[in-house]
């Protein structure tokens, strides 16, 4: 149901029927093979799936069949929107990127009757013998050290980025340059704190979205030496964090 008055519904040997308010007509259909479920994304868009790998495209003014990447059962769709959407069947899972239907490699494998995405990243499924929940992971970075004396070196990863981006360097606001992001979302850097002041830092990776870690330089801490072959980004002098504001908490 997209309104009150705007409604579909899909059955056996290809029946598709539209809700206008008052009455559910039986609309042409492009096939006959049996259908399971169907989801709009607005009166103008919407898709239908069911066996056989069939799926059906709703344009706003004909059904028509869509070029489908799987002959295996399809049980149900769900749309976010018209550039999001999902469809798990029979040992098969397919996700729509706004261009194309493409099969979703599983951890495991069974036969999938339902779907139920709260958002683009997280979701969960149900199949005979498995409930599964999709989560996109977070963009994070991690250091070897989160101290040192002034002099260190650290290394650090970021993971969960989007593959094949270029990630923006950043250490208190200050720009150090850009590092490639490989094709597992992976990237790796040292800073170098040869010239940099005592205090605290943040070290941000951009790339949409951002991720951010802190370190600080004390000088009765060690100094951390240089121990990885990846690319070395020196952090300037005159930018260190040096005095902390606290702020109340308040409870209404």
């Amino acid at each position: 149901m997209i309104t009150a008055t705007d409604g579909w519904a899909v059955g056996l040997n290809g029946a598709i029927a539209h809700w206008d308010g008052s009455s559910l007509v039986q609309v042409t259909s492009p096939t006959t093979t049996n259908l399971d479920a169907v989801s709009m994304v607005n009166s103008n868009s919407g898709w239908a799936v069911g066996e056989d790998g069939t799926i059906l495209n709703w344009n706003g003014s004909v059904w028509t069949t869509y070029a489908s990447p799987t002959t295996a059962d399809l049980n149900k769709i769900q749309m976010l929107s018209a550039d999001e959407g999902w469809i798990v069947g029979a040992n098969v899972v397919l996700h729509w990127d706004g261009t194309q239907w493409s099969q979703v490699t599983m951890p495991v494998t069974d036969s999938y009757h339902d779907i139920d995405m709260l958002s683009a990243a997280d979701g969960w499924m149900i199949g005979n013998s498995t409930v599964l929940q999709y989560e996109i992971p977070v963009p994070e970075l991690t250091m070897n050290y989160t101290s040192g004396a002034p002099g260190s070196y650290f290394n650090i990863i970021g993971q969960h980025f989007p593959a094949n981006s270029t990630a923006e360097l950043s250490v208190n606001g200050r720009s150090l340059g850009t590092v490639p992001v490989n094709s597992i979302g992976s990237f790796y850097f040292t800073l170098t704190t040869a010239n940099a002041d005592e205090g605290t830092y943040f070290v941000t990776a951009s790339v949409n979205p951002t991720a951010t870690k802190q370190f600080v330089l004390d000088a009765t801490e060690p100094v951390r030496p240089e121990d990885s072959p990846a690319d070395i980004f020196d952090v300037p002098a005159g930018i260190a964090f040096t005095e902390s504001l606290y702020l109340p908490t308040i409870i209404r």
